[in-house]
């Protein structure tokens, strides 16, 4: 009786005043209490006649064993299932960081799709890993949670960064691809431009607007290539030379024509730009539902800076040598872009809204 009473009181003092045990050194103690217990029963249970004293002290060891067994028979379990659950957390983060890694930055089209089902995947995995976390902070009045990982979601959120960083970079050698070949097309125009003005003045007029249209497509172009890109910043260089040689053509033309002529023509080229962009730009392409929020708050941010590019345009051109009819145009072009303007702001401050509801600014732009 002593030897099984001793046995308990050894493990029950291990766990009082709330210190705590690793896991191993748990399931060794709950392993001890359930032999104790045994012991105590048989003793109990024996033939022989039993001290008062004796019984009393065999059912009190009893009591005590059979509660922090039942304690640590519960905590075991959960403690184990933290523990795994890391385990698999630290396998599928080696995975997926291994995978972004993999990620070939030279077909942008064909890896984007790619880093977007990694970002999925981490989302998902950030879930798990804040409920993990949130057990693993938590202290157990039992087993020890000094051998668990508290930085599990640091490390994730460090991979959400990389994946953003990875995307950005993806889009941005995108949007070089794809306006790369539209600038080689424009330089190629270019040559067939006439190096001498033309003396018939209805031909001065026609190439003034081919111009001023080449000119708007060209600044177009160039304002959508990326920011701080080595690629992109080598297309907005080699493309200075063929900017300044529409402006400077521009230049001799509006001599030649004259400013009035010159100023319709800019203001058409302009309108005709305007015209483009509000269409593009209030379309519903049908996969606004497929984006995420912060994806549609780029795309918003985007056209607000598109809208205020031809504001700036419109601006530009001098209504004083405009016709009466260009200049109601060109004060209706104004007004129409200020709306839009107007109405993508209210879109950004509301979040986003559900795209059929920007649809009358389509009808009001038409």
């Amino acid at each position: 009786v002593g030897n099984a009473v001793n046995n308990v009181d050894d493990v029950v003092s291990k766990y009082q005043n709330q210190t705590t045990q690793p896991l191993d050194v748990a399931k060794e103690d709950a392993n001890k209490l359930k032999t104790a217990v045994e012991q105590l029963n048989k003793l109990a249970e024996s033939g022989d006649k039993i001290d008062p004293q004796v019984a009393k002290d065999i059912k009190d060891s009893k009591t005590k064993a059979k509660e922090l067994l039942q304690a640590l028979e519960k905590a075991i379990p959960q403690e184990d299932a933290i523990r795994r659950e890391q385990a698999e957390i630290n396998d599928r983060l080696n995975n997926l960081e291994k995978e972004l890694a993999k990620v070939d930055e030279f077909k942008p089209e064909d890896a984007l799709p790619l880093v977007d089902q990694l970002a999925t995947d981490t989302t998902t995995l950030k879930a798990v890993t804040d409920s993990n976390n949130e057990k693993a902070v938590a202290p157990s009045s039992l087993i020890s949670h000094d051998d668990l990982v508290v930085g599990l979601p640091e490390k994730v959120f460090q991979l959400q960064h990389a994946i953003d960083d990875k995307k950005q970079a993806l889009n941005k050698a995108a949007a070089v691809n794809e306006i790369a070949p539209k600038l080689q097309l424009v330089s190629q125009q270019l040559q067939s431009v006439p190096q001498e003005v033309p003396a018939s003045l209805d031909e001065q007029k026609q190439l003034l607007e081919d111009v001023e249209n080449q000119k708007h497509n060209l600044e177009n172009l160039l304002a959508n290539l990326p920011e701080n890109d080595p690629a992109a910043d080598e297309l907005r260089q080699k493309s200075q030379w063929d900017l300044s040689r529409l402006k400077d053509l521009l230049k001799q033309l509006g001599s030649a024509v004259g400013d009035k002529l010159a100023a319709l023509a800019a203001f058409n080229a302009a309108r005709k730009n305007a015209e483009d962009a509000l269409l593009d730009i209030t379309r519903e392409d049908g996969t606004d539902h497929n984006k995420s929020p912060d994806e549609l708050i780029d795309d918003l941010t985007k056209k607000e800076e598109t809208v205020a590019k031809l504001r700036e345009t419109v601006a530009g051109v001098k209504p004083d040598e405009l016709d009466e009819k260009e200049r109601a145009e060109y004060n209706d072009l104004l007004a129409r872009l200020a709306t839009a303007a107007d109405v993508l702001k209210v879109r950004s401050q509301f979040s986003i809204l559900p795209p059929k509801k920007f649809r009358f600014l389509v009808d009001y732009c038409s």
